[in-house]
């Protein structure tokens, strides 16, 4: 299996070690990833929770994997044990790698970007209303997309501000007197 951000090759044995020890540490496994950064090589995790994620939570899941992978320095994914470490939140626009990310973000905006052409394009954002037999089905405004998952290069969910409330409360604050 390839990381989808670079070329280094991911074992499935590799994935399930670093998932398993995330799940123990009581957080969701988003993504492994393994990548050159800068000429180092990067080992990328991205955790969540219901409660979202702190600086505490990417320390204690990042002492754990990384005591596995210093005890484990052959991982044919590490290069003699040279790396660095990073966890982190995948953040509000919020990735989405798995089919089964798509099917727990129904009703949420995604942005969806090809490996190819569908359509005359290579990028949709709509909401996700559904996902059967491998599709995604995507409402965009200018109508419903069916996307097969074989031609998704990556996902994202849509963050939008809400400017209505932020209008608000600037004349709230322009209405109030200085004492």
């Amino acid at each position: 299996m390839y990381d989808s951000d670079n070329v280094r090759m991911i074992t499935e044995e590799f994935l399930k070690q670093i998932e398993l020890i995330v799940e123990r540490s009581g957080y969701e496994c988003v993504h492994v990833g393994i990548r050159t950064d800068f000429g180092k090589m990067k080992v990328q995790i991205l955790i969540d929770s219901l409660g979202g994620i702190n600086v505490d939570d990417c320390e204690l899941v990042s002492k754990q994997v990384n005591k596995f992978l210093d005890e484990n320095p052959d991982l044919p994914e590490l290069d003699k044990g040279r790396y660095y470490l990073e966890v982190s939140s995948p953040g509000v626009e919020r990735p989405l790698y798995k089919l089964n990310d798509y099917i727990r973000f129904q009703g949420r905006e995604a942005r969806i970007r090809l490996n190819g052409l569908l359509e005359g394009r290579k990028t949709f954002t709509g909401v996700i209303n559904s996902v059967c037999e491998g599709q995604v089905n995507l409402s965009c405004s200018e109508g419903e997309k069916l996307i097969p998952f074989e031609l998704i290069k990556g996902g994202n969910l849509v963050y939008r501000f809400n400017f209505e409330n932020d209008d608000n409360n600037k004349n709230k604050k322009k209405g109030r007197k200085k004492s």
